[in-house]
């Protein structure tokens, strides 16, 4: 079956159910600290060759771009009961629930559905971006890491998608939907809602002084936030193409219902927000913290101070009780217009607001290279750099958010670690006191040259600042990856010491990960480390059972592109060994039998997931396929729909006898019926889907 893979190894893995803080949004916490500070299991000693690698993996439809989020010790009901559970969301628009232990799925949801006069899927990047080279290969679907709601047992999701108007598919129109899912039946907590407003403005793409949101140039690349119970939304543009604005949006989390919209360029165009997939930062009194791309480098003037935002540090009001969605402070560099035309954006980057002292700092910095330390409280507008509290380099361009690791005083105090362009990774102290970094250490090798886009997405993990246990995880480019698909590598460093490398998923083939996910940053939970891939693959690496490698090989999930018939939103049922082995039959006289050859995903005891093909008689899932009873005299008509996915080109793939077949075509013929092989039985008739 296409996109398919065989369950050749099965292995036995516990339940690890420690206590350890979720990970419920891009970066992890409101602060975007990109820092697990509950891990118990994995250290210094032993994450090392040997002991440590891939255990599994999830197989999905489509590439991930989105960071996985994480919840322990979630109840998911019978069969399952209590367990971790990992979010993986695709550019296919699907979205998963699967077992955080094991490649065990629980729900599924795609947004995707076709019959003859509609077909709603992804957006082609091509619509906006004609002609390469792509930032984005392929589709645009779930781009934005989702947000989790632990309390309300919440999942919300943006999900972009095109609808055309079939069969002419001439008319094309362009949503995003934000969506609130049960997290343990994936199923919608109330209607979804679609984002979009109309605001006062006579910028580009604006009609009569009125500036329509546009569901196709927009690109929701910003994870989403939560702040005084609004779902807070940012969009920027794809590929500089067409008259994008920067927008923000507030949702309410519980109604759905849009309450803010806010545009950074209402006269002119541009300003969007992206900040390497990262959300906003988010305050103690709701405030969100932003940081923007080039204003209008035509006309050079994306940034006026009043209503419009490019190159900026903002600070929005998000409490629709203080008023109106608005920037209330904001600070702008001393080279803001050269930087304009030059396209280095600032919004490149990602603001870390610094824990532990009363909100009162914000650092972040883009492609210009710098690192900009502001106070919240008065941020400095367009007074110039030396308003700023420190400004600092980072050795190359930033396309990544600076990772914080919240160590006391007595241990050495807290430490800020950023991986860009070009460059090696910096470390610097915090001193609480004076508050101002400053540099201590670099690692001993730089992230790919000589171009672009291949910065290191970095994690760190520790058991609160207990020695030995700090590690910083970089997923990293091999090679320049600013366009296009590219491999990439998993590291592990001690967070202590940076120049000492624990492991590399490059030391055996079997680690290998696939290609690099750019802009997502590996989670690490309860003693696994989770990286996607734009493969259709998400990798799970850990210790070893019994402190070896298993020989038996890596488990992974079977999955392909199901169709829009089959149902989405609900467990998949589990079914005992036994009624797998249980053929049905069918009495066939003088009527006709429709069987319909879908793929099917079944769940075994509750125990065993996977993939294969299933014949689906009167709406129910059927494995071996039904045996059709009929006496002499009667007529039994036939009729056999192949729903599988379209043929995946396969190497060899041929219709002929003694040979590889192509994967997803069928037959129906019978055996020892006296017709003819070549008209009534023919074994050579291939139904393709």
């Amino acid at each position: 079956m296409a996109g398919s893979r065989l369950l050749t190894h099965l292995l036995a893995f516990a339940l690890l159910l420690t206590a350890s803080a979720d990970w419920l949004e891009n970066s992890g916490d409101r602060f975007r600290t990109g820092a697990n500070l509950g891990e118990k299991i994995l250290n210094t000693s032993n994450v090392v060759p040997g002991k440590f690698g891939k255990l599994f993996s999830y197989d999905v439809v489509g590439q991930v771009h989105a960071q996985v989020l994480s919840v322990s010790n979630l109840d998911m009901g019978a069969p399952w009961g209590v367990r971790n559970v990992v979010y993986i969301v695709t550019m296919e628009n699907y979205a998963y629930a699967f077992d955080a232990d094991g490649p065990t799925l629980f729900w599924e949801r795609n947004w995707n559905f076709e019959n003859a006069t509609l077909r709603i899927g992804p957006m082609p990047y091509t619509d906006v971006v004609k002609t390469g080279p792509w930032n984005i290969e392929g589709n645009v679907g779930i781009l934005a890491t989702p947000l989790i709601e632990r309390e309300a047992n919440t999942i919300f999701i943006m999900v972009h998608t095109r609808n055309v108007v079939l069969p002419a598919a001439t008319t094309k129109t362009y949503y995003h939907h934000l969506y609130a899912l049960n997290l343990v039946t994936g199923q919608d907590r109330q209607a979804r809602a679609e984002v979009t407003a109309i605001v006062p403005a006579n910028g580009s793409g604006s009609v009569n002084g009125r500036l329509t949101f546009d569901g196709r140039i927009h690109n929701n690349r910003a994870g989403l936030a939560m702040a005084n119970d609004q779902i807070i939304v940012a969009f920027g543009g794809d590929h500089d193409r067409g008259d994008y604005h920067g927008w923000i949006f507030s949702i309410h989390k519980t109604t759905l219902a849009v309450t803010g919209a806010l545009v950074l360029s209402p006269y002119t165009n541009r300003a969007g927000v992206w900040m390497a997939g990262h959300p906003p930062a988010v305050d103690k009194d709701g405030f969100a913290y932003f940081m923007t791309g080039n204003g209008d480098k035509d006309l050079g003037i994306g940034y006026d101070g009043k209503v419009t935002f490019g190159q900026s540090f903002i600070k929005v009001n998000t409490n629709p009780a203080r008023g109106n969605l608005t920037v209330v402070d904001h600070f702008i560099n001393d080279n803001w217009l050269v930087q304009t035309i030059a396209d280095t954006d600032l919004g490149a980057g990602s603001p870390l607001l610094i824990p532990d002292i009363n909100d009162t700092l914000i650092i972040g910095g883009g492609k210009e290279t710098y690192l900009y330390l502001l106070n919240t409280s008065n941020m400095g507008q367009a007074n110039g750099n030396d308003v700023a509290r420190q400004r600092f380099t980072s050795g190359g361009s930033i396309k990544a958010g600076p990772v914080y690791w919240r160590r006391s005083e007595a241990r050495g105090g807290p430490l800020m670690y950023l991986w860009a362009e070009q460059a090696t990774m910096r470390v610097w102290r915090f001193n609480s006191t004076g508050r101002v970094f400053r540099e201590i250490a670099q690692t001993t090798f730089r992230a790919p040259r000589p171009k672009a886009a291949a910065a290191g997405m970095i994690t760190l993990s520790a058991d609160g600042d207990r020695p030995g246990t700090g590690i910083i995880w970089n997923s990293m480019a091999d090679e320049d990856a600013e366009f296009g698909v590219h491999p990439g590598s998993l590291y592990a460093l001690d967070a202590e010491d940076v120049t000492k490398v624990l492991w590399i998923s490059n030391y055996t083939a079997e680690d290998v990960p696939g290609s690099w996910p750019k802009f997502a940053a590996p989670t690490v939970q309860n003693g696994k480390v989770y990286l996607p891939t734009f493969d259709g693959v998400v990798n799970v690496f850990g210790l070893f059972p019994n402190g070896a490698r298993p020989t038996t090989g890596i488990v992974t999930t079977q999955s392909l592109s199901t169709t829009a018939s089959l149902t989405t939103g609900i467990p998949y049922p589990a079914v005992s060994g036994a009624q797998l082995r249980t053929v049905p039959e069918i009495t066939c006289e003088d009527k006709e039998v429709v069987l319909d050859v879908r793929p099917y995903r079944w769940n075994v005891d509750g125990q065993l997931s996977f993939w294969t093909r299933a014949y689906f008689y009167q709406g129910t899932a059927q494995m071996p396929g039904p045996t059709i009873v009929m006496r002499a005299g009667k007529r039994c008509n036939i009729t056999i729909t192949n729903s599988l996915d379209v043929n995946t080109p396969v190497a060899n793939c041929s219709y002929h006898q003694n040979s590889l077949h192509c994967p997803d075509t069928t037959n129906l013929h019978t055996h020892g019926l006296h017709v003819s092989p070549t008209t009534d039985d023919n074994i050579d008739v291939h139904i393709t889907p």
